[in-house]
């Protein structure tokens, strides 16, 4: 049958793995939560010039269908709002505005390093006889010669829920993070996937 000082050696090395596992976390997904993103289409700027051939026409875009950028921005805006609401995030709630800006950032961990996140979610790192080395992950006692039941209970809160708390914290973050990205690396294709449809529909009319 193990000690006491051998569970809570255990149980103290189980702790500081789940620290450095949620540290990677963070730091995995760190431009996600930590960096400021807008909406805004910069790309679509560099194809005003662009001349589309259709259907025997060649249209440049400055020239002719400048005016479909404000549509169909207000399209897939909606879209994406759309794309959000299925994944049962409400954008407007997640975003953190900077100021008058069209700048935000996603969700309220920014700002922040990965050890004031740590004990945000788990009160018990660096306060009570739990003492954390931000450095290493490890973990040290204020009196290595009464460590109680409390303590142990602790760093069990630590093992099994502060990882996933985190994680769950993150999720619409990275949802989110990711529908906008995936829109802004395809932002000029799509959008001359756009002007192309008009032009069809116009000479279709």
């Amino acid at each position: 049958m193990k000690s006491t000082d051998d569970m809570v050696r255990l149980t103290k090395t189980l702790c500081e793995k789940e620290i450095a596992r949620t540290i990677a976390l963070l730091k995995d997904n760190e431009e996600k939560w930590n960096e400021y993103m807008d909406l805004k289409l910069h790309d679509c700027a560099s194809i005003y010039n662009l001349e589309i051939e259709e259907n025997g026409l060649s249209i440049t875009v400055n020239d002719v269908y400048e005016t479909f950028f404000d549509t169909f921005c207000e399209i897939h805006y909606q879209q994406f709002l759309d794309d959000c609401s299925i994944e049962g995030i409400d954008f407007n709630k997640l975003r953190d505005n900077i100021g008058r800006t069209s700048k935000f950032y996603l969700g309220n961990l920014h700002g922040n390093d990965y050890i004031s996140i740590l004990q945000d979610f788990s009160c018990t790192l660096g306060q009570s006889m739990i003492q954390f080395n931000p450095n290493t992950y490890e973990i040290y006692f204020e009196d290595e010669n009464n460590i109680d039941e409390s303590i142990v209970t602790e760093m069990l809160y630590v093992i099994h829920d502060t990882y996933a708390e985190i994680e769950y914290a993150l999720a619409d973050i990275i949802t989110v993070y990711n529908l906008i990205k995936d829109f802004k690396d395809n932002q000029v294709e799509i959008y001359k996937d756009f002007i192309r449809d008009e032009v069809v529909n116009r000479l279709a009319e």
